[in-house]
């Protein structure tokens, strides 16, 4: 009777085997699930007075529409493009299967090897297939016609500075299905009126009160300033001019400052020109150790938007401490890494 019994239970290696099999089963079904759920990009902390400049940005995009709504989103380095960009295709995600959003196109494409990755990286977002290769340029352009034409699509390319990579990209309405919405940031706003299948909006700065709330954010943590300091924020806020990136460094640099620090700051701020706002950038900078400014150029130059995990043992090889540096510098506001990437702005690397 035992022998009976050890004859029908199955063997060790065949649970096993049949445990391998499920296991591969679930891990594919979940690897399909999550294709499947729409991936936010990440947009930061303290998003303040945005709400006007996407009403006037969503008015250009028809999102019930059959047509294909084509919008080109410019103004000066910190205004709050990208941001904008950002906000608008994690509110559309769910009515989109395939998207995609492409960061830094300027940056990732000064040559057609450049060029040949974001059309991948575009194609494969679209396609939810990592596996996609292309074999060149000319060939990237007859698949995105060809894929993106057979559907709605929503597509963010962030940062491109010149018409030529609109046509490796996204150039004619023709390219994408009925539906689609591509949506383009840009410090180039000639070329959006080149390219006429584009509408286009300019970003405006922060309106007084809402310029004041995100800098009292910075520099205060509160959504007002105290009330000693008052006189000194308006100042401050005088040479800001409403944009944002100049709000949220400057905020930073004079956190728990006292009154001398903030007229020191101020004194500086008047040998620059109102209307040259961007060399307001350099006063956050300047206002760290000599170690942290090599890491942050460093970071400019080389490792941005690398893995934090890999920039940090990067720099410990380099004999740097860059646990307390890289805190440094996200805590001016000089790069971000709440999302396990090293961020910097682009108009902070072009200063470093």
């Amino acid at each position: 009777m035992a022998s009976t019994s050890n004859s029908q239970r199955p063997s060790s290696s065949s649970s096993k085997s049949k445990w391998r099999s499920e296991y591969k089963f679930i891990g594919h079904i979940i690897g399909e699930i999550r294709i499947l759920i729409p991936k936010s990009v990440h947009v930061g902390e303290n998003i303040v007075g945005i709400d006007e400049n996407l009403k006037q940005v969503k008015l250009l995009i028809d999102a019930k529409s059959d047509e294909v709504s084509m919008v080109g989103i410019y103004g000066i380095g910190g205004i709050g493009t990208t941001t904008i960009a950002k906000v608008i295709i994690n509110d559309m995600l769910d009515q989109f299967k395939h998207h995609s959003f492409l960061e830094n196109v300027r940056e990732g494409s000064k040559d057609d090897h450049g060029l040949l990755q974001l059309q991948e990286k575009l194609l494969r977002d679209i396609l939810m297939d990592k596996t996609m290769k292309l074999h060149n340029v000319d060939e990237g352009i007859k698949m995105i016609k060809s894929k993106c034409s057979l559907g709605k699509v929503l597509i963010v390319l962030d940062d491109v500075d010149c018409p030529r990579k609109l046509k490796f990209l996204a150039d004619s309405l023709k390219w994408f299905g009925g539906g689609s919405i591509i949506i383009v940031t840009t410090r180039n706003k000639r070329f959006l009126y080149v390219n006429k299948a584009y509408s286009s909006y300019e970003t405006k700065e922060l309106e007084k009160n809402k310029a004041w709330e995100l800098f009292s954010l910075n520099s205060f943590q509160l959504n007002h300033p105290a009330d000693s300091y008052v006189d000194l924020c308006n100042r401050v806020l005088h040479h800001a001019k409403g944009l944002p990136l100049a709000l949220v460094l400057l905020g930073s640099f004079l956190f728990q400052r006292g009154k001398e620090e903030w007229e020191s700051t101020l004194d500086r701020l008047k040998t620059i020109p109102i209307d040259d706002i961007q060399k307001v950038l350099p006063i956050s900078y300047d206002g760290v150790d000599d170690r942290c400014k090599k890491v942050f150029l460093d970071i400019a130059c080389f490792f941005k938007d690398w893995g934090e995990k890999t920039v940090t043992g990067i720099l410990e090889g380099c004999r740097f401490h860059p646990k307390i540096e890289l805190k440094v510098l996200d805590e001016r506001c000089l790069i971000s890494n709440s999302d396990g990437f090293v961020r910097m702005h682009d108009s902070l690397q072009e200063m470093g």
